[in-house]
């Protein structure tokens, strides 16, 4: 996770030394930007709007469905400004260097792209978020993605022209969509929404998740044939208030501060499934709280569980994770905010940041080994 934090880092010190606040400012109503990137000797393929057309479309119904699936229903998701013909807009921007130079052909580059594109439409890029698709550039390593709620996002990702056309009931995993890799694409816009790698579960018999594992690395560990893709219930609660899909940007600045009370681990040797509960308390409206283990690497972080619950009114919750390592493990809480604060025992990026539960179980028992509680303020 660290590594794909490096892009906004790189963009958010770029705007600091041109007198930007790094804190995003309010705005109309937010809109997905979509960048067409080019090097200098290299002019768009010809379809790209229609193209676009049906990448756009195809993104919006996959969120819009899952997030109605899980009880997360928003009026628009991810908002693009359009033509009266329904194209996308498209920002066209070409790169200063050739193919040739060889300048695009590894990633690192999005950053000065962005604010390239920025200053010639004229749009502040503070909390803005970025989906960039180039065109002949950085084949080996095609896609990266990072964002966060107050300081927008940028995700970066290959354009195919593959003939063959997109529609909103193709698998992501599987045929056409397979072969111009779109599930790549959307992932890295998840990371620019401020999504972590949140893997399938094996209870929810959907196929790969949107931020798990790449296609190849689900079908060889799993299923071959598998070309379904889903969101998962936690990806669906974390998006659920981000200006993307509320609609708004008001209080996207503003940090929740929380006190975590009572938190306690069960296990049920019926059911086999482990309980979390608690109760949480914050300056803010939270609405669900997720729980996830915590990966040993960032290899394995791809197939990461993670089990979302909706708070009550009182902020009281309880979690079933029906999922988990048999003998030993940690698993980390954070909540999801009104605002579209994501936050956990420290404000920061990924569930490491998350409050820590530790447990072993032996015997039908478990012992609960840690519980952290972020301290009051």
């Amino acid at each position: 996770m660290r590594i794909r934090l490096i892009i906004l880092v790189c963009a958010v010190a770029v705007l600091a030394n041109q007198g930007f606040a790094s804190e995003a400012k309010n705005t109309e109503k937010p809109v997905l930007r979509i960048i067409f990137f080019t090097p200098s000797d290299v002019e768009p393929p010809e379809g790209v709007d229609v193209r676009m057309k049906e990448i756009v479309e195809y993104t919006q119904d996959f969120f819009a469905k899952w997030m109605k699936h899980w009880g997360y229903e928003v009026k628009e998701a991810l908002p693009v400004k359009k033509s009266k013909e329904g194209y996308p807009e498209i920002l066209y921007v070409k790169g200063e260097h050739s193919e040739a130079s060889g300048k695009y052909k590894k990633l690192g580059f999005q950053s000065e792209v962005m604010l390239q594109t920025a200053k010639k439409y004229n749009i502040d890029p503070r909390g803005e978020v970025w989906w960039l698709f180039m065109y002949k550039g950085a084949e080996n390593n095609w896609g990266r993605g990072g964002g966060d709620l107050r300081r927008g996002g940028l995700s970066t990702a290959r354009y195919y022209t593959d003939d063959g056309s997109i529609k909103c009931e193709d698998d992501l995993g599987g045929g056409f969509l397979k072969e111009i890799c779109l599930k790549g694409a959307i992932h890295e816009l998840g990371h620019a929404l401020g999504l972590w790698h949140i893997g399938p579960k094996d209870s929810d018999k959907l196929g790969n998740s949107l931020m798990g594992p790449v296609n190849v690395a689900y079908s060889r560990k799993k299923s071959p044939k598998e070309g379904r893709v889903y969101l998962s219930e936690a990806s669906a609660a974390m998006l659920f208030k981000h200006p993307l899909f509320s609609g708004t940007v008001k209080d996207r600045n503003i940090v929740p501060k929380i006190t975590l009370e009572d938190l306690d681990m069960k296990y049920d040797s019926e059911k086999k499934i482990i309980e979390i509960s608690g109760k949480v308390k914050s300056d803010r409206a939270a609405h669900t709280v997720v729980a996830a283990e915590e990966a040993k690497n960032l290899r394995n972080d791809y197939w990461i569980k993670a089990f979302a619950g909706k708070l009550k009114k009182d902020g009281t919750f309880k979690i079933a994770v029906n999922e988990f390592n048999q003998s030993e493990g940690k698993i980390r809480i954070v909540f999801c905010f009104d605002n579209g604060a994501v936050i956990g025992e420290s404000n920061g990026r990924g569930f490491q940041k998350g409050f820590l539960c530790s447990y072993k179980l032996s015997n039908g028992k478990l012992s609960f080994v840690k519980a952290v509680a972020a301290k009051k303020e």
